[in-house]
């Protein structure tokens, strides 16, 4: 008997501990839009519920967990990331109580306490779930998932290099060039990390510091959209019938972006999609996104200064998905491209760009061979002299003066 009520204790506790918990939450007055400083225990929390959530009593909806080195609620709104959640049908719960300042029992017990609370207080999905921070909170946001992997799907990481985590999470590192504080060398090198693990990983180099480099607002909808969508079919803890509402909201998706009015909007939420070999591989679904994307290029390069024009057609028909667009699709942006290139000043931009991407190369192969840079730098030169005002032209300059002062430096 003895030992029997000593087992039944933890047990008797978590129980007493969960009844507290949805006691507090249950008179809770949640409304669309922002909800701030909600209770789990000693922390707190703050969330934004679309107004689907509550058109949709009886769904289950994605969630994404903010960290920030800072706390809550000043992280919350610098992400600005409420009109995405309002598109997408997305919650978003911010950790009030997890910060660089606090110590790490005290975030973990703000990251339990939080998740338990919302928990009980929301109808989230058990597994689309995703966790997000900048700097010590990247670092956060990856712990947040290690502590219950199957029940996430994705973790972006602004300016940190933590992970990689389980190989079923999807992950996006944003990584400064001028970052003197989180190197972007070992961003990179966590990149490498999660690609290896067999994550489904993106990197983005940012030429910002800690500060500016970080993706918030619109220059994170991409990569949102790209965590959401690489794994709304795919997790595998989904259930057939969760697997149908992803089929339903990627072609809602692409519903949306059909009819968006922009065409370099359009293409911009395209390349998001493009980054997901099951949808591109998907007959259906791949075939409409590579149809609107091929569109949306066509369109998006009519009437654009010639220069324009063509930078934005060459990425289009250089990204590797480009072959997989329909020929009639391909040979139209291809004969456009060529068209665009037998003219100024289309036509030096081109040339520029071969020259300055075989000077890449040979500063690759170079190595640290002095006598070989050299060569190099003087090459660059040589092209920012005959294409001054092209892009490639301007970028051998820069080029040749990092070889310059390179090569000038003590060993």
């Amino acid at each position: 008997m003895r030992d029997s009520l000593l087992t039944s204790w933890p047990r008797c506790f978590l129980a007493l501990a969960l009844a507290a918990v949805s006691a507090s939450v249950s008179a809770l007055d949640l409304k669309p839009g922002r909800n701030a400083n909600l209770p789990a225990g000693t922390y707190t929390w703050d969330c934004y519920l679309p107004k689907a959530y509550f058109d949709n009593p009886q769904a289950t909806f994605p969630v994404f967990y903010l960290s920030s080195p800072e706390g809550f609620p000043v992280g919350f709104n610098n992400y600005g990331i409420d009109p995405w959640a309002e598109r997408n049908g997305i919650v978003v719960i911010g950790i009030n109580d997890s910060s660089n300042k606090a110590s790490d029992e005290t975030c973990r017990g703000a990251q339990k306490a939080v998740m338990a609370a919302g928990d009980a207080a929301l109808r989230l999905h058990p597994a689309l779930r995703y966790a997000m921070g900048t700097s010590g909170g990247g670092a956060r946001s990856v712990g947040l998932v290690g502590t219950a992997p199957e029940r996430f799907a994705g973790v972006f990481v602004n300016v940190h290099s933590a992970g990689p985590p389980a190989k079923h999470i999807a992950c996006v590192y944003v990584g400064g060039e001028a970052d003197t504080v989180h190197a972007i060398s070992a961003v990179r090198s966590a990149y490498e990390s999660a690609k290896s693990n067999g994550n489904q990983v993106r990197f983005v180099a940012d030429p910002g510091d800690h500060d500016a480099a970080p993706r918030y607002g619109d220059n994170a909808v991409p990569y949102w959209d790209w965590l959401l969508f690489s794994t709304c079919i795919s997790h595998p803890k989904l259930t057939p019938a969760d697997i149908t509402l992803g089929i339903a909201r990627i072609d809602a998706e692409l519903t949306a972006i059909a009819a968006t009015g922009d065409a370099a909007a359009r293409l911009t939420r395209c390349e998001s999609l493009l980054d997901i070999p099951a949808l591109v591989a998907d007959k259906r679904v791949g075939a409409t996104l590579l149809k609107i994307w091929s569109d949306s290029a066509m369109a998006a390069s009519q009437g654009k200064d010639p220069v324009q024009a063509h930078r934005l057609l060459t990425l289009v028909t250089e990204h590797p998905q480009f072959a997989k667009v329909a020929a009639k699709d391909g040979k139209a942006l291809l004969a456009t491209l060529k068209d665009l290139r037998k003219a100024e000043p289309a036509k030096s931009e081109w040339s520029a760009l071969q020259a300055y991407r075989s000077l890449t190369q040979a500063e690759k192969k170079a190595g640290a061979t002095k006598g070989s840079l050299r060569d190099v730098a003087s090459g660059y030169m040589a092209l920012a002299k005959k294409f001054p005002g092209t892009e490639s032209g301007q970028a051998a300059e820069a080029a040749a003066r990092r070889l310059a002062a390179k090569l000038a430096a003590k060993p």
